[in-house]
């Protein structure tokens, strides 16, 4: 089930996020970060997560052995994390990606199935120009 506040805009340290559909087994969201930016370290307990890019360059990064380097996608890339694995986008440039949620085992989408464990962050402040 929806509710317009689903579909609302959400401010993030690092950019906007809004979900454009929610369905019973499937959640499509847009994201547009900054570059600097970076998203929690978080998973969702009962969903898959698809980042497909629509323009700019994030980096996804896991707690597993890519943690230092990630997964770099670019425009058009796309890349899935598993159901419980932890995960954080780090925006390299603005990028414009949108979010795919695939619910597992028989649950349905919830706006609420999701664990941070480390928070993220904000671009740094650009200096004005002198």
């Amino acid at each position: 089930m929806t509710t317009d506040n689903q579909f609302q805009q959400n401010q993030k340290l690092w950019g906007v996020s809004q979900h454009l559909f929610v369905g019973a087994n499937t959640d499509l969201a847009i994201a547009y970060g900054k570059a600097g930016g970076a998203s929690s370290l978080h998973y969702h307990a009962h969903k898959h997560n698809t980042f497909v890019v629509l323009s700019g360059e994030v980096v996804i990064r896991k707690t597993t052995s890519d943690m230092a380097k990630g997964s770099r996608l670019l425009a058009l890339d796309s890349y899935t994390v598993s159901a419980g694995v932890p995960h954080r986008m780090v925006f390299v440039k603005d990028t414009v990606l949108h979010e795919l949620y695939v619910a597992v085992d028989g649950y349905p989408i919830e706006m609420g199935d999701i664990v941070r464990l480390e928070p993220g962050w904000e671009p740094p402040c650009k200096q004005p120009s002198e």
